[in-house]
């Protein structure tokens, strides 16, 4: 329920990263389902709106259509009683998730990946005076652009601290690690208006090290509207899932994204994430892999 003063805001939600819609009461969500939610001002004068608010509904999946094991390894990934712990993703699956576990005696969705994420940046585009680092194929976790205004203000700058994550499953929300951004005052002409973005995961108890591909738009605001909120710089999400997917025990799995919590100085949406002129802030980056 919205515990705020009749009139001041609306709560909004949004299942799996679909459209946000006005919360009215109770709602209906499948198993692994991600729910999105904040509080929505209608005085942007006087409130803000609220951080993202990410909520998993998760169910222990059943092994009702798993086969009885026939000894003879012909299973999603090579495992069974003849060759424990020798699977490799088998020639179906580019990740083991079920290490030692008969594939043939649990269902195929049954699974939980450990590991870390980093994030790079690369392949900026924008005006014809663009200033970045990111020039001549280099690439990195930090990314500039523009050139500062005065020598009391800086250009602007991005940053991607990655996280362990432990035991996720199919559909469920995992933190991959926080963004930081500047939103410096910058010369016309000399920003950014797109870039590149790659989310690098690096599965636990193995070598492989899978990327997920994503673009951000880049927004630079004329400074005109007379509100912080109004005059905040922000990053969008062109497609909140990957380009690139990973095959997981056989089946296939995207990466979907999401902005979460922001510092202060900063608010965010499922695919935005602003922060105020001439403010640094922090937000979230949560993922789900999904089947498609």
């Amino acid at each position: 329920a919205n515990q705020n003063p009749g009139g001041t805001s609306v709560v909004k939600v949004s299942t799996n990263g679909m459209d946000w819609v006005a919360y009215t009461g109770p709602i209906s969500v499948g198993p692994g389902a991600t729910i999105y939610s904040y509080s929505e001002s209608q005085d942007a004068a006087t409130w803000n709106n609220s951080e993202v608010v990410i909520a998993v509904y998760s169910v222990t999946p059943t092994d009702g259509s798993g086969k009885t094991n026939n000894g003879h390894g012909n299973n999603i990934d090579g495992v069974d009683v003849s060759n424990p712990g020798q699977g490799s993703g088998g020639p179906n699956g580019e990740v083991d998730a079920s290490g030692t576990v008969d594939d043939e005696i649990r269902a195929p969705s049954d699974w939980l990946i450990s590991g870390y994420a980093s994030g790079i940046f690369r392949n900026a585009t924008g005006d014809a005076g663009l200033v970045t680092n990111l020039t001549g194929g280099n690439s990195g976790s930090d990314f500039t652009w523009g050139t500062a205004y005065s020598s009391t203000t800086s250009a602007n700058h991005a940053g991607f601290y990655g996280s362990v994550f432990d035991n996720v499953g199919s559909g469920q929300g995992f933190l991959l690690g926080n963004m930081e951004y500047h939103n410096g005052t910058t010369f016309l002409g000399t920003n950014a208006t797109a870039v590149d973005f790659s989310i690098d995961i690096a599965f636990a108890g193995s070598s492989y090290v899978k990327s997920f591909d994503f673009n951000f738009g880049l927004f630079s605001t004329a400074n005109n509207t007379g509100t912080a909120d109004g005059d905040a710089d922000y990053f969008r999400l062109n497609d909140i899932q990957s380009s690139g997917s990973v095959n997981i025990n056989g089946l296939d799995y995207r990466l979907e994204l999401a902005f979460g919590k922001t510092t202060k100085n900063g608010f965010s949406t499922i695919d935005e994430f602003r922060i105020h002129e001439n403010k640094t802030g922090y937000g979230e980056l949560w993922g789900k892999l999904v089947r498609f």
